[in-house]
């Protein structure tokens, strides 16, 4: 079977969680395609060699309006504009292909009105602030206009899960197949390094940039020289960074292995609270700070849940101090889910797959 999966390049959370998911199906003998564009479209790339890879059009989306939900509201008609476009791209390349079946991560318009259609998304409910919670209906119900139009949403999550009211509805087509982490499987013979703290940058600018600098302001502020900095800045944009102190490495980006070692063996980690890299870092099992990007309501509500759940420390950008983490280094609580909770999505694949083949054969049937 021709299965055609299309992660979207927002970040690369959506193309990393498509990863085991692309895995299983090449271990249960399909052929996959790649579909996707930017950064994500590289990492698919580095991660499978030899595969056949679809360049998409790049959604033309800035960050610049604040706050960040309101800068996605005025830019709505590109959204829309970026679905058309990828309708008319998808009829040409499942025909071309001889597509069988479809799996895109919140490329809305990458679906089929025959071939079956998955969506990926832990977002069923965009979360607006209190103040302008009027917005969210009008916006929510367009927004199911689209998820309605694929036979099979997945969310990437338990049903009691930290998505929560983001993910919680009655559309039938709605499954909750458990989360997915690329990390899920990791050997643990790698020893953590005491007192070698993690940052993972990532997300939009200028809020990755601005964190960056808060970062390294208050590195060369401490008196702390029995701990260890490595910064990942999450970006290919040379920058110069003057005055670095002794005890930070900086690496712009870092290869799948690299970082993976990395994570391991760091005894703390900050990073966002964007939904994949918490995924991760339940799977891998994590002391961890989680700084949400400014003004992501996603993103701040699921700071809320992990503090519910796993008694996490999240804390905000503006509020974030350096110093005050260190002194209560030992007292950060380490997160981590049971490793079934990684472990469904296989069921769900299996169960989808065997209805995308029977409809094929009835197809085939009346040919």
């Amino acid at each position: 079977m021709r299965v055609l999966v299309a992660p979207l390049n927002w970040g690369l959370g959506h193309a990393t969680r498509c990863i085991p998911i692309i895995q299983y199906l090449v271990q249960q003998k399909h052929e996959v395609m790649l579909a996707s564009d930017g950064q994500a479209l590289e990492l698919l790339k580095k991660e499978f060699p030899g595969f056949t890879f679809i360049e998409l059009p790049t959604w033309k989306i800035h960050y610049r309006i604040k706050p960040f939900f309101l800068g996605m509201l005025w830019q709505l008609p590109k959204f829309l504009f970026a679905i058309r476009n990828e309708r008319k791209i998808i009829k040409g390349l499942c025909e071309k292909y001889k597509i069988d079946a479809i799996i895109s991560d919140n490329r809305y318009g990458i679906y089929d009105n025959v071939i079956p259609s998955v969506l990926i998304t832990h977002q069923i409910n965009i979360q607006f602030p209190t103040f302008f919670h009027f917005l969210g209906r009008g916006f929510n119900q367009l927004h199911q206009h689209y998820l309605l139009r694929f036979q099979q949403i997945w969310i990437p999550d338990l049903a009691n899960g930290i998505t929560c009211k983001l993910s919680h509805t009655n559309l039938l087509q709605v499954k909750y197949i458990g989360m997915l982490s690329r990390f899920s499987h990791l050997p643990e013979e790698i020893s953590k390094q005491h007192h070698q703290i993690l940052f993972l940058l990532s997300g939009p600018e200028p809020s990755r940039s601005q964190f960056e600098k808060i970062i390294l302001n208050q590195i060369k502020e401490l008196k702390y020289d029995n701990f260890q900095f490595e910064l990942i800045r999450g970006t290919s944009r040379k920058t110069q960074i003057n005055d670095i102190p002794s005890t930070i490495s900086i690496h712009d980006v870092m290869e799948k292995i690299e970082l993976e070692r990395k994570i391991k063996q760091a005894s703390l980690v900050v990073l966002r609270s964007g939904y994949t890299s918490v995924m991760d870092m339940l799977a891998i099992g994590k002391k961890v700070v989680f700084v949400p990007t400014p003004g992501q309501t996603e993103q701040e509500y699921i700071g809320r849940q992990l503090q519910e759940k796993y008694k996490a420390l999240v804390v905000t950008q503006k509020d974030f101090r350096l110093d005050q983490i260190l002194k209560e280094y030992d007292k950060i609580p380490l997160i981590k889910e049971v490793s079934s909770s990684f472990n469904q999505f296989s069921f769900f694949i299996d169960n989808w797959l065997q209805e995308v083949q029977t409809k094929l054969t009835n197809l085939r049937g009346h040919d």
